[in-house]
Order: C-alpha cells, then structure tokens, then sequence
C-alpha cells in the first residue's frame, strides 16, 4: 500500500476509535442529544458516519472495477434527507455495529488500490485528493458532537486527537481553536480548586 494511501486509511482507524470512545463513554441519554447545526442526535451522526464510509466504499469498488465516476465524485452530506430519518429509530449498539462493518469494508477496498491507481485519476479528480477529503469529512462535525458529551470530551484521549487534529477549512479551525480554549479553562479550573483544596 502506498505510504500517503496508508496515512489516509490510519486517520479513518484513529477517527473511529475517538467517535466509539466518546459515545460509549457518555450516558444512556445522551443518545438522544441533538447537535448545534444538524439538529442530528449524537447516534444519527454516527450513523452519517457509517453510511459515508459504506458509499466511499462501494465508490472506490466500482472505480477499481473501470466505472466511469461523476467528476463531481461524492459528497457524504448529500444522502442526509433519506439517511437520517432512516436513523431516527437506530439504537446506539445499532450505529456502532455498522460503523466498525463500514470500516472493516473500507479498509479491505482500500487495501487492493494500487500504487499507480492511487497516483491516477478518480473520475476527473486525482484519486489522493478525493481520498484525503473523505477522511477529513468525520472532523467537519466533530465539535459540535464533542459538545454535547461533556462526560468525555475532556478526555485527555480525545483532548490529545482533537487539540492536534490537522483540520479541512476555516469554520473547524475557529470551532477547534474553541474547544481549545473551553479545555484550557477546564482544567485551569480543576487546579484552582484542587489548589484550594489542599488550603
């Protein structure tokens, strides 16, 4: 596997393990949290997430099987008017099972780009491009998930992913550099108080 491919599959695997970590980290009632902007619970954006590592799957198939793919390629958001609703009765252990299949899936079609697919062409788009926008896509809502999970998103784990986290445009880089700020105060807080606490 190409180096940059092999980079590209590693962030998909390190996504996953913090989105796992912060939903079965929080409460039973946070499955039903909605998110600042989507309106989406905390368990219909994992399942976004799911349904979005499926469709990169079957795209990358069908284009290492010769199909023509649109040059417009695929985005994740555009199922979201049938995808979510679909989801609005999906269970936690539901959303989490799938996404690690989709993962699983991913990580097997991936395996079998070469190097000279990867350095070619996908649809009109070169394929490396494509491939790192889609594994940048998790990020584009991440905070506001983060948000509402505040059981863990002081995680020092997630605290670690999300504070380092290279990030796709400028409306995540002002969320990121807020959430930056909102963990320095948290823990400037704890140790003001277990300052005092040794007063």
């Amino acid at each position: 596997m190409h180096h940059d491919l092999r980079a590209i599959l590693d962030r998909f695997i390190y996504e996953h393990a913090g989105v796992r970590h912060l939903l079965l980290a929080a409460p039973p009632e946070a499955d039903a949290r909605t998110l600042e902007g989507t309106g989406w619970t905390t368990v219909q954006l994992v399942g976004h997430f799911a349904h979005a590592q499926e469709s990169y799957a079957g795209l990358v198939a069908r284009w290492l099987a010769g199909e023509d793919i649109p040059a417009a390629g695929y985005h994740p958001d555009q199922d979201n008017a049938t995808v979510i609703p679909e989801l609005a009765s999906a269970t936690r252990e539901d959303v989490l099972e799938r996404y690690a299949a989709s993962l699983r899936a991913l990580f097997h079609i991936l395996g079998q780009v070469s190097d000279d697919r990867f350095e070619g062409a996908f649809g009109t788009t070169p394929a490396r491009q494509v491939l790192a926008a889609w594994s940048q896509h998790q990020l584009t809502h991440i905070f506001p998930f983060v948000a509402v999970l505040p059981e863990t998103r002081y995680d020092p784990v997630i605290v670690n992913w999300l504070a380092r986290a290279a990030v796709p445009n400028e409306d995540v880089l002002a969320q990121q550099k807020a959430y930056i700020a909102d963990v320095r105060e948290y823990y400037a807080r704890l140790a003001a108080e277990e300052g005092s606490d040794d007063d």
